[in-house]
Order: C-alpha cells, then sequence, then structure tokens
C-alpha cells in the first residue's frame, strides 16, 4: 500500500495552524495510519484503484474488443508500453503506437502525458491498416503502468494532509465522535472524508462509462 502524505508533512501542517514548531513525533504512527486510511477514502471516492495516485510497477492486462474503433479502458494506465490483439483464437499480433493505434488522450510516442490514458483509438488515418478492434472476450493485451499518476498529484497531497490534520484535532479535542487514548498509542476519528476535501480531489473523480 501507499500513502499519499507523510506523517511529518500532518506535523508541519498542525504547526503551521498553531504557529509552533512542528510538533513531536510521537503520534507518526498513528498519523501514518490516518494516511493510509484517507489515501484509499480517496481512492474509492474518485473511483480507481488502490494507490492509482502513486501508481508504479509495468502489469498485463486483458481487454474485451468490441469491434469498434475506440476502446475504453476499465482503468486509468500512466503509460502503455505494448498493445497486442487477438485476431484468431490464441494468436496474437502486436500492434504499433503511432501507426496502428493512439492513446487517448493524444500524446507524443514517448508515452508521457499530464493526463492519464483513458482510450486506445484505431490509427483511421490513410497511413494506417487496422479497421477497428476484434470484437470478443479478452481480445486485447495490453502492458503498461496502471493509475492516474506515478507521483502524487499536488491537490492530492494536499488533501490528505488536511483530512489527517483534522481528524487528528478532532481526535485530541475529545468530540462526540472522536476520542483519544494516550495511554495506549491510539486515536479514534471519523472514517470519511470532510467535504473541503472532497473539494479538492472531485476533479480526479472517474466516472465509468
Amino acid at each position: 500500500m501507499s500513502q499519499y502524505c507523510e506523517a511529518y508533512d500532518v506535523r508541519n501542517e498542525l504547526a503551521i495552524g498553531s504557529g509552533a514548531d512542528v510538533t513531536s513525533g510521537q503520534w507518526d504512527r498513528a498519523l501514518d495510519a490516518m494516511a493510509e486510511e484517507c489515501s484509499r477514502l480517496i481512492d474509492a471516492y474518485c473511483n480507481v484503484e488502490d494507490n492509482a495516485f502513486l501508481a508504479s510497477g509495468s502489469a498485463t492486462r486483458y481487454v474485451d474488443g468490441d469491434g469498434s474503433t475506440q476502446l475504453w479502458l476499465p482503468w486509468p494506465a500512466v503509460s502503455i508500453s505494448a498493445v497486442a490483439v487477438e485476431e484468431t483464437d490464441g494468436t496474437y499480433t502486436t500492434w504499433t503506437q503511432a501507426t496502428d493505434y493512439y492513446r487517448w488522450p493524444y500524446q507524443d510516442d514517448s508515452g508521457l502525458t499530464l493526463n492519464p490514458i483513458l482510450r486506445l483509438d484505431v490509427n483511421r488515418k490513410s497511413d494506417g491498416d487496422k479497421s477497428r478492434w476484434t470484437a470478443g472476450q479478452r481480445r486485447v493485451r495490453i502492458a503498461g503502468v496502471w493509475g492516474v499518476s506515478s507521483t502524487v498529484p499536488d491537490l492530492v497531497r494536499r488533501a490528505c494532509i488536511i483530512q489527517c490534520a483534522n481528524w487528528y484535532k478532532m481526535a485530541m479535542q475529545g468530540w462526540s465522535d472522536t476520542g483519544g487514548s494516550p495511554e495506549f498509542g491510539q486515536l479514534e476519528y471519523p472514517h470519511k472524508l470532510d467535504k473541503s476535501v472532497v473539494e479538492l480531489v472531485k476533479r480526479y473523480k472517474r466516472h465509468v462509462i
């Protein structure tokens, strides 16, 4: 698992709010646990896989072909390194970026983009010789890094820091739906995102087609 901010980030935020120096690290284990949970809540709200905003490692996945020229991906991809199509059962043919298909949103041949890849489009120009994605089960094999970003976007990191700082303050103040147990090194807090935090990350919310 990966978290979108660190305990030190949260302690620094709390210090800025109080005008004090960076607070003690005695609650770092609890703050790291908060950051982990907040990160997964952000993933869930945005309808993406766990760790999608800190994606790493290439994996091969299969997608059903629908016989169209535009193949919407079930998951966003940070980068795609290889695409092959099963045109007859058991035999996959490699397709080439910019010759047989384009990544969308469109990008250069390096695969670099500020936005995740959401769709693969058949090259319908005169220099392309493919007509459509083969229809059928598991017809398209794609290798890539799956997720929204390989580095945590600033707004997502900010949202995680703010949420954890809010949880910490609520727990320490002993509000009715929270509590603290310094003796056991535990904090209790509401396991949900604040509305203000949702506002920061809603631009990344994925609407499944």
